[in-house]
């Protein structure tokens, strides 16, 4: 008669060497009790009845179906006060417990176990990621089933396994999960080049996800950045950044996470357009929120999609262009220094996306709100102070823009040139902007 080995049941030698030795006292988990019936029922029937005659020897009672266990569970948990955990043959130990009692579900890291399911993760494939992951870097990690284990127990992983958790489940879930999310205490670092969004840089993931925490501090803080003051000079180091940077100088392709289409990115760029003209007919003070929700949702897919170069830099366009709507719907309604940081990342993006003609709107558009600031400036130097940088940003957009660029928008570009001229005084030099030969 074939016999069953500890391999047909997924468990380790150890597990049913523990069965065998504790004899009647052992009461599996409901999942593994599940399992066992599982393996009895596709059992040959000469197995069937050898198990009934081991069965009836532990227990007497015939009422007992053949392959109820969860009854028979149900009938013996008040009476066992111990039970073993065999969801993984590496991690199988004894684990002492209230039976019948949800400690499992409630006690531990409720977050990550909670995250787990979302991602639909078990722990042998969350620590083959966190693996994957961390080879990614150069690390070599020997995270296993048993530090999961150990994880959704409540222990805190050293660094760097925290920050490489979130990052994969940000893959599999496609949107942004930190440290703190999976419940770990963040012990790095914060960067400020993540956080306050006047900075640029070079790596196209950290702007998108500067968007991503920017958007989201905007939504759950409807004060967010309130008191804080616009600053005029923040736009010049954007701007420099921009004309710096040579064309197509970051890759846009990305290959982990869900895929990304053309048509994906017409929806997102027709979603766009449609906020556009609500906000010109009904006001940004309506349709603000909108615009900030649909930027976050698109921002993540930056660094959670799989998409190819094409497509890449199209929705970094259109991403751009939602940046700065938001950028746009925020000075309508008061909030400048939030507004200035929208428009920086707008820019970045536009110049990785290697859209110069937009870049140069941006700056335009950049270039507009510091005159407006310049106006309402409580000094005469800080009024010039705003004008020059308005002009020099109009400039940079005339030298983004040059040979890559419509006639419209490089007669804005003069445009708002020349109304900084005049903010600043200077008759002659506002006539030259507007004849389109700056000085």
């Amino acid at each position: 008669m074939p016999t069953l080995k500890s391999d047909d049941l997924g468990v380790a030698v150890r597990t049913v060497a523990k069965w065998e030795a504790r004899g009647a006292k052992i009461l599996p988990l409901p999942t593994m009790q599940e399992a066992l019936d599982t393996v009895l029922q596709q059992a040959t029937p000469e197995q069937q009845a050898r198990f009934d005659v081991l069965r009836r020897e532990c227990q007497p009672d015939p009422a007992i179906p053949l392959g109820s266990h969860f009854g028979e569970w149900a009938s013996r948990a008040a009476k066992q006060p111990a039970d073993i955990d065999v969801r993984d043959g590496d991690e199988a130990q004894d684990r002492v417990g209230t039976v019948g009692s949800e400690e499992e579900d409630t006690a531990g890291n409720v977050a990550l176990r909670r995250l787990l399911g979302e991602a639909g993760l078990t722990h042998a494939s969350l620590a083959k990621a966190v693996v994957a992951a961390g080879a990614e870097e150069g690390l070599s990690l020997g995270t296993n089933t048993r530090s999961v284990k150990r994880m959704l127990e409540g222990c805190q992983p050293r660094s760097p396994v925290p920050k490489l958790v979130a990052k994969v489940l940000t893959r599999h879930l496609g949107h942004e999960i930190g440290v703190t999310d999976c419940g770990f205490v963040d012990h790095s670092p914060v960067s400020d080049d993540l956080l306050d969004g006047l900075n640029c840089t070079r790596s196209v993931d950290d702007t998108a996800l500067t968007l991503v925490r920017l958007s989201t501090q905007d939504l759950k803080q409807r004060r967010f950045l309130l008191g804080s003051p616009f600053a005029a000079a923040a736009f010049s180091e954007a701007a420099l950044f921009a004309l710096a940077l040579p064309s197509s100088a970051r890759s846009t392709a990305r290959g982990s996470g869900r895929r990304v289409g053309s048509a994906d990115v017409e929806i997102f760029t027709e979603h766009i357009a449609h906020l556009r003209r609500l906000d010109h007919h009904y006001g940004a003070g309506r349709i603000r929120w909108e615009v900030v929700e649909l930027l976050h949702r698109e921002a993540n897919r930056v660094t959670n999609g799989t998409y190819t170069e094409k497509t890449g830099k199209a929705l970094l366009g259109a991403i751009a262009q939602a940046a700065c709507l938001a950028g746009s719907t925020a000075a309508d309604v008061g909030r400048y220094s939030l507004a200035q940081r929208y428009f920086i990342q707008a820019l970045n993006l536009a110049v990785s996306a290697d859209d110069r003609s937009y870049a140069a709107d941006v700056l335009a558009t950049m270039s507009r709100l510091t005159i407006h600031m310049g106006h309402c400036a409580a000094s005469e130097r800080d009024k010039i102070h705003h004008a020059r940088q308005a002009v020099a940003l109009a400039r940079a957009g005339l030298s983004m823009s040059h040979g890559h660029t419509t006639a419209a928008v490089a007669a804005l570009l003069n445009a708002v040139e020349a109304r900084g001229q005049a903010l600043l005084g200077d008759a002659n030099a506002t006539r030259q902007a507007v004849l389109g030969d700056p000085a």
